[in-house]
């Protein structure tokens, strides 16, 4: 008792990620996300999901980024349920006695001596042949010989069942994640956790930036900011911990959408070409998640179908047991059992078309300092400005006539041409 006393208590991820969550929802940003949800101005909810790998393994940076989809997809099943839920449910209640225990029939007990009896011969036989054989599975010659034929039924059922099937289905645009949590314990177990805002508010202004995109006014109240890659762009083991897509506004006040993406690389070798080619791989892998955080944002639906089941079965078992005499023994037992069943299918689709203006502001590439993983990640924009000079770029541009050049006299030499643009053009 004193050494189990001792022995430090295993951390619970689940535990302290809710520990977290709840510091956020009362003294952080959350409290005022759930004071604005009492006044029905929005809706807010948080969800978690298990990493499905420890740190240990390889492609544990990818199962962590599929950890934040999963909670993100569980967050998104409660805001549809919100939005309209349909239920559909039933309880049964099943109840059958038959006190008589089970007989044996003159047939099964021929036929059990005439099986006795073989098996006599074939043990005789064969001799250790078949024993080694059904030692090879767990069962004693001689407890096999002497086993007795028996026959079992209920006696008395008593069952409750409840079956409750659950759908629902919504518009996702303008759900969006406001802030990602993490915790993990000493054996490298890691859950991860989003918190999630869906308001009228914000599903204009994401309207609006899809239809006019290059045209949005600044927002007077948000001038003189820090620039968004003062604001995005940080510290490597800070951007680790930066998942989903968020809004910001730039020092002029313009709302920019911030979109971050991750990956990792497989390749662990010494050859540096072959790390080299897979980090692109990954990078890639990593835009193709910010991308995808832009086609949820902007146009989004999503499904939700769960089915439950719970069973309570209580059950009087009679048992007859016949030995080699044909002397029967008769034995009760009582069983209870309890069988819980769920199914879950939650399924979002997203995308947008012809979005001018994302470009990627910036990429980087961290190496784990506990796990020694090579995680990548990039962060990719969109602002009004960008989205002007993209469609400005599209418009072809007029043709004018090149004045002729001139000859070279043939002498050796260089030059450099003046400098007629600098960058306060583009």
């Amino acid at each position: 008792m004193i050494a189990d006393a001792a022995r430090p208590q295993e951390s619970d991820p689940g535990i302290m990620i809710e520990d977290r969550i709840n510091e956020y929802n009362t003294s952080g940003a959350g409290a005022q996300f759930m004071q604005k949800q009492d006044e029905g101005a929005l809706f807010y909810t948080t969800a978690s999901a298990p990493v499905m790998e420890k740190a240990s393994s390889p492609a544990w940076p990818e199962f962590r980024q599929m950890a934040f989809k999963e909670a993100m997809l569980l967050a998104q099943q409660k805001y549809m349920e919100f939005l309209g839920v349909s239920v559909k449910s039933k309880m049964i209640r099943h109840m059958q006695s038959d006190p008589e225990f089970p007989k044996f029939s003159q047939e099964e007990l021929y036929s059990t001596s005439r099986f006795e009896a073989l098996l006599e011969k074939g043990l005789a036989l064969l001799g250790g042949k078949l024993d080694a054989m059904l030692k090879e599975q767990g069962i004693d010659p001689q407890e096999f010989n002497a086993l007795p034929p028996s026959k079992q039924k209920e006696l008395l059922v008593r069952s409750v069942t409840e079956e409750t099937v659950r759908t629902a289905r919504g518009e996702l645009s303008g759900m969006i994640p406001v802030q990602t949590f993490e915790a993990r314990n000493d054996k490298g177990d890691h859950i991860v956790a989003v918190a999630v805002v869906a308001s009228s508010a914000f599903k204009d202004f994401v309207r609006e930036a899809l239809a006019k995109k290059g045209e949005l006014k600044p927002n007077p109240k948000r001038v003189g900011g820090p620039a968004v890659r003062d604001q995005v762009v940080m510290d490597k083991a800070e951007m680790i911990n930066q998942f989903g897509i968020r809004r910001v506004f730039d020092e002029n006040g313009y709302p920019v959408l911030v979109s971050f993406g991750q990956s990792y690389n497989p390749y662990t070798g010494q050859d540096y070409q072959t790390r080299l080619e897979n980090r692109g791989v990954a990078l890639e892998q990593a835009a193709a998640s910010a991308f995808a955080n832009f086609a949820f944002l902007f146009k989004a639906h999503g499904t939700v179908s769960n089915k439950s089941g719970n069973k309570a079965t209580s059950s009087t078992v009679g048992k007859v047991e016949v030995d080699a005499k044909g002397n029967s023994f008769e034995s009760t037992e009582y069983v209870r059992s309890v069988i819980n069943q769920y199914t879950s299918t939650i399924e979002a689709r997203g995308e947008v078309s012809d979005l001018p203006g994302v470009r990627r502001l910036h990429s980087w590439t961290y190496i784990h300092p506990e796990y020694g993983h090579e995680m990548v990640g990039v962060v990719h924009t969109w602002a009004p400005q960008d989205s002007a000079l993209a469609k400005s770029l599209k418009e072809p541009a007029k043709q004018k006539q090149a004045p002729a050049a001139q000859k070279a006299k043939g002498q050796a030499g260089s030059s450099t041409g003046k400098q007629l643009m600098d960058s306060n053009d583009f």
